[in-house]
């Protein structure tokens, strides 16, 4: 079955000699593996070049249900990559598809073409915006906890004492970031405790998951 989709790409890794494994998050089909062949060499289309994390792509899909790997007929960027793709941010990209792989292909929550709507929105709200990406990073996973059923604005602060860095004042804080889309705070403290408090937050109400790129970002502006 042929499928045209939009799709954000997790990442690839070595397939054999002379071919590559791609995670990508689509609308249609949630996360699927993709095998390509020669993605690593250098070779008449360029393939790597679409699949750096959270490149947004228009996608052309060769689907087959039940196999371990699906085929690309086609592929093309869908918003040119800018900000995701500066090397100052790739602590953010790598951040962000971590999280992603974690939450939606171990979550099952994938298929959700709502939720993948939001995600790609912002995304590539992210990827064109002036505003500091710590701050948008934050502010993402704050409003993708409404999109989740986990709604992190509507709870009691007795639901959160037990999670790491709880304070009136980091919850101020929140409140401000989710409410104030202009917001660029500067305060990078606020800003990591923040993200971990919220990592903590989706670990409690939806399920455990450990992220390896939480510590690299932790490391950042020390």
């Amino acid at each position: 079955m042929f499928l045209s989709t939009q799709g954000i790409a997790l990442g690839h890794f070595a397939y054999g000699d002379n071919a590559s494994i791609v995670r990508i998050l689509t609308c249609s089909i949630g996360i699927e593996s993709y095998w390509i062949r020669g993605l690593s060499r250098s070779n008449k289309k360029n393939w790597s070049i679409f699949f750096r994390p959270l490149s947004l792509l228009d996608l052309e899909i060769n689907y087959r249900e039940y196999a371990n790997f699906q085929r690309i007929r086609e592929v093309k960027f869908s918003q040119l990559p800018h900000r995701l793709f500066e090397p100052q941010n790739l602590a953010y990209v790598w951040f962000l598809t971590d999280f992603l792989e974690h939450l939606l292909g171990k979550g099952g929550k994938g298929k959700d073409e709502h939720l993948f709507e939001f995600i790609f929105e912002f995304l590539s709200l992210i990827n064109r915006a002036s505003t500091g990406l710590g701050f948008l990073c934050l502010r993402f996973l704050l409003l993708l906890t409404e999109k989740m059923g986990i709604g992190w604005i509507h709870g009691e602060a007795s639901e959160w004492k037990d999670l790491p860095f709880f304070s009136p004042q980091l919850l101020n804080f929140l409140r401000a970031c989710q409410e104030n889309s202009s917001n660029n705070s500067s305060d990078t403290h606020l800003l990591k405790e923040g993200i971990r408090f919220m990592i903590a937050y989706y670990q409690k109400f939806l399920y455990p998951f450990k992220l390896k790129s939480l510590d690299i970002l932790s490391e950042l502006g020390k």
